[in-house]
Parts: structure tokens; C-alpha cells; sequence
């Protein structure tokens, strides 16, 4: 079966994170089909095994980003569908062109097609309100008819497709993330939380407007009014050599200096290292469609502070520590409590999933959406295929 594995907008952090982990697994468990992997700029040193064709790799672009992912998705990508004629198109990247001329499979790990967030939360700019709030889901609507199949990672987004957009239950397969964090690390910490060696809080994430880093100064603010400046240490990874929203964020935390550090962008090794030296996974994110810090933090044996979402509760269960994201006064709350059971020895941290759950290999996760571009090519992108749903969704019996 001839595959064309669709990666060229790939941009997002998340988004990185799963064309790291898929396409060289892809091309590992798919040895009798022939694949060819449209890369983003950049990119042709991918590990592939012997036999793939790597690729069709875009020139360096300039100008706006999403004017060219408009071009890719409307003009440029069909045409190389056209000439490439595969059995089926599976895109990975936030969405996808709509007429490729053979089955479409689409691995949705985009929220904000799912997720409706202020005006306010998203942040002043025109152009993200325009971009996230309207645009993605105005897209995937038009796009969704057109797909055979979307792979979610969560029954959570699963339940969200089907309730915003109706899409049938036969046409969505849940199939988690792997992980590519080494499993391990170092125990936590024995030493009492003091002045002199703070709980130190690991925020692995860019500065993206539903990461919700404008929590931080806030947040700062509440601790100092608590005498805890002296207790809790941040340590966040933002971009400030190419991100202006990261540079802004920075530059109004300097009230706040004392309690902040940021690491920048970090490589897989030094992700694994930072955990390993700090106490907690600290997120209080917006929104996600399922974020493999997670993943990575039980992962590293970490305990997880988070949003109270249910995309959160999820991934964490019963060992997070669920907050407010909004609300400073709740997250310190949270933060003592933590703190009260790192000093106990009774903290609380997600299991690290067991094989064929959340958090297996990339193989393994490889090996399952295979099956599924198998499916939807022999189906011609019709016909139905089993999958795995949350028991809301099967109470439900398959109605919107």
C-alpha cells in the first residue's frame, strides 16, 4: 500500500512532539507499504528505515506562516497528492488539505478545534482571536465530511468532536500518544521545603496565549502577599530569541525575578534532566487536546500540579493536583497542599501507563494507526471501524 504521511505544517510544540515519536516509528512497523513523508523545512535528517522515501522537503519560506499553510492545504499539497497517487493521505499536522483524491486520515491534535476559550483568555491580538477562535473551527468543519477517518489521543476529544460537530462515532479512533522520555529518574526530594531549597515547579511549555503564562506575575504576587516568595521556584522554558509573546512575559516578571528562572528551549536530554532536578510537572494550562508533558512527568515519577479540566483529569486521574487555572489564591492553595505532602513523604504521582494504554511505545502507536490507514484505504474512506470510546460516548449509544 502506497502512504503519503503528511507533516509539513508541523509547528506546534505538541505537534513536534508527535512527528518526533511517529514518522520514524511509521516508517519502522510499516515495512511492506511504501511510504513517502512530506516534511516541514528543515527536517530530511529524520531516522527512517532503509526504503522509505524521505521526502519531499519544502523549500525555506518567508513572510507569514499562515498564509502558507493556506497555500499548502488549498493548492500545493492536493497537487502533490495528484501526483504521488496514494492509497491513502494521513496528515499529522493541526489540519489538513480537503481534496488529496484517495482516502483521508487526519491525526487531530489541534483543541482549539474542540475548545471554545474568551476572548480574554486568548489575549488582545486580533490575529490569534481570528486564527484560534474562529478559523480552526470554521476549517475542520468544512474539513471533517471529507476525512475517513480522525484519530484523537483521548476519548475527551473524542466526546468534544462528536458534541460540537456531529461527527459519527465510526469515524473516530482514539489512539493515545507514546512517550519518548526514558522512563525513571531520580526519587524526590527528602529535605523539607525551606527558604534556603524552595519547591521547585517545572514548566516545560512555550509561551502559546492557552499555556496561560499570564497566570505567573499574578501568581507571584499572591505568594508575596502570602511570605511564600521565598518558598516556591518556577522554571519555565520560553523562547525569547524568536517568541515577542515569551519576551513580553519575561519582561513582566521582573518584579518578580527572585522566583522565576527560564531555562529556554530545551533538548530531550535536558527535559529528562530538569525533571529530575526539580520537584513538581507545574501546568495550568487553558486547554489541551493532550499534552505529552504529561506523559512525560509520570514518566520521570513526578508528581503533576494542573488545570481542573477533563482533559487534565484524564491524562492524571486521581494523583493530580487540580487547580483553578485563573485563580492565584486556589494555585497557592494547591502548591501548599504539595508542598505539605512532599514534607509528609505523601505525595501523589500518576502511574506510568502500562502497554496498550496511554504512554506505550511509538512502535506500538505506530503499529495501531497503521491498521487503521489499512482500514480506511481497503474501506475506499467508507465503512465503519471499532473503536475505543469513553462510557460516556457508549451510553450514549452513538447520538450527538
Amino acid at each position: 500500500m502506497r502512504i503519503v504521511m503528511n507533516a509539513v505544517n508541523t509547528a506546534s510544540a505538541g505537534g513536534w512532539g508527535v512527528f518526533r515519536g511517529l514518522v520514524p516509528a511509521l516508517s519502522a512497523v510499516a515495512t511492506d507499504d511504501e511510504i513517502t513523508v512530506l516534511l516541514p523545512p528543515g527536517n530530511s535528517s529524520l531516522p527512517m528505515r532503509d526504503g522509505a522515501r524521505v521526502v519531499l522537503v519544502p523549500q525555506v519560506r518567508r513572510g507569514p506562516r499562515m498564509q502558507w499553510r493556506l497555500v499548502d492545504d488549498f493548492f500545493r499539497l492536493p497537487a502533490i497528492a495528484r501526483r504521488l497517487q496514494p492509497d491513502v493521505f494521513f496528515s499529522i499536522t493541526d489540519l489538513a488539505p480537503s481534496r488529496v483524491g484517495c482516502p483521508h486520515v487526519l491525526l487531530l491534535h489541534n483543541p482549539w478545534v474542540t475548545y471554545r476559550l474568551s476572548r480574554r483568555q486568548i489575549g488582545p491580538s486580533l490575529r490569534d482571536q481570528l486564527i484560534y477562535a474562529a478559523y480552526y473551527p470554521a476549517r475542520f468543519r468544512r474539513l471533517w465530511p471529507r476525512l475517513a477517518r480522525v484519530i484523537v489521543q483521548t476519548p475527551v476529544m473524542g466526546d468534544r468532536l462528536r458534541a460540537r460537530f456531529g461527527v459519527p462515532a465510526e469515524r473516530i479512533t482514539v489512539i493515545p500518544p507514546g512517550c519518548l522520555l526514558n522512563p525513571g529518574g531520580t526519587p524526590l526530594r527528602r529535605r523539607r521545603v525551606t527558604s534556603a531549597e524552595p519547591l521547585r515547579l517545572f514548566w516545560p511549555a512555550r509561551a502559546y496565549p492557552h499555556k496561560n503564562h499570564d497566570v505567573l506575575a499574578p501568581l507571584c504576587r499572591e505568594l508575596m502577599r502570602r511570605g511564600l516568595s521565598d518558598r516556591v521556584h518556577f522554571y519555565l522554558t520560553v523562547d525569547t530569541r524568536s517568541d515577542r509573546r515569551g519576551q513580553r512575559l519575561l519582561k513582566g516578571l521582573r518584579h518578580c525575578s527572585s522566583m522565576v528562572t527560564n531555562l529556554g528551549p530545551l533538548a530531550k536530554e535536558q527535559v529528562e534532566r530538569w525533571f529530575d532536578q526539580t520537584d513538581a510537572l507545574f501546568l495550568p494550562t487553558l486547554l489541551e487536546s493532550f499534552s505529552l508533558t504529561y506523559l512525560e512527568a509520570a514518566a520521570r515519577r513526578r508528581p503533576i500540579v494542573t488545570s481542573d479540566r477533563d482533559f487534565a483529569r484524564h491524562a492524571c486521574g486521581d494523583a493530580g493536583y487540580y487547580v483553578d487555572p485563573e485563580n492565584p489564591g486556589d494555585i497557592c492553595d494547591r502548591l501548599r497542599e504539595l508542598t505539605a505532602h512532599l514534607n509528609e513523604g505523601t505525595v501523589r504521582i500518576p502511574d506510568v501507563p502500562r502497554d496498550g494504554q496511554t504512554g506505550t511505545s511509538w512502535n506500538d502507536v505506530a503499529a495501531r494507526i497503521l491498521s487503521v490507514l489499512h482500514e480506511a484505504a481497503g474501506a475506499g474512506g467508507r465503512g465503519t471501524l471499532d473503536v475505543e470510546t469513553s462510557p460516556a460516548v457508549a451510553a450514549a449509544g452513538g447520538s450527538r
